[in-house]
């Protein structure tokens, strides 16, 4: 026997208030989507078979098969192609915007301003950080390394800076990475600094060379 606390006794009516909610109507049609995709045991987040969370409504479920559809059809059958060719072709990047892919990797809230609406929400229906979150989920769900960090870190890492503190000019780069246009890096590491951005010693000047004003970058940078 172990005796119930204050805290103990707000959980249990938590679980039952869980429960109780798991079987309104919204849930049910969850449900319905949901039915045959736990084929192996707790292969599966959660909220999709076993129990019900108050962070994941409808608009998650069917982003979740919404983007695990594209990963399956487009992305999985070539994973071996591609990890021997050591490059993952441009054109992937162009589909990963199409599917609303590549904003997602960055992060709530949506670029709208610069993308459009997010493809399989509706109307009224706002991308937040759950949304984030299934988008990487599915793509780690393939399991490759190469893969994963191939498509996402360049924009997950880079676009943010250029979204929060850009120029003009650089949104528009931004917007160009979101869209599959252009791939970006962030280069912070070097021999003295590692990933310590305080620490960086090399500089980019703007000085006109041959008539022409450009930036001549000088420093040492590893694993570009």
């Amino acid at each position: 026997f172990f005796p119930t606390t204050p805290k103990t006794r707000e959980r249990q009516r938590w679980r039952r208030f869980c429960r109780r909610k798991a079987t309104r109507s919204s849930d049910a049609t969850m449900k319905d989507m949901t039915e045959d995709l736990d084929v192996i045991g707790w292969g599966e987040p959660n909220h999709l078979s076993r129990y019900h969370s108050p962070y994941y409504t409808e608009s998650h479920v069917k982003w979740r098969m919404h983007l695990r559809k594209w990963c399956e059809e487009k992305l999985q059958p070539n994973i071996g192609k591609w990890e021997k060719e050591k490059i993952i072709p441009h054109s992937v990047f162009k589909n990963a915007f199409e599917v609303g892919f590549l904003p997602a990797i960055v992060g709530a809230p949506w670029p709208e301003h610069l993308v459009g609406p997010c493809p399989a929400l509706g109307k009224g229906e706002k991308f937040d950080a759950f949304h984030e979150l299934i988008a990487w989920e599915e793509i780690c769900r393939l399991g490759s390394g190469g893969l994963t960090w191939g498509i996402c870190e360049g924009i997950q890492i880079g676009v943010p800076p250029l979204l929060n503190f850009g120029t003009p000019e650089m949104k528009k780069v931004a917007q160009q990475c979101l869209m599959g246009e252009k791939v970006i890096c962030l280069c912070i590491s070097e021999p003295y600094a590692g990933s310590d951005v305080a620490n960086i010693r090399c500089k980019a000047e703007k000085k006109v060379v041959n008539g022409e004003e450009v930036y001549v970058v000088n420093g040492e940078k590893k694993w570009i």
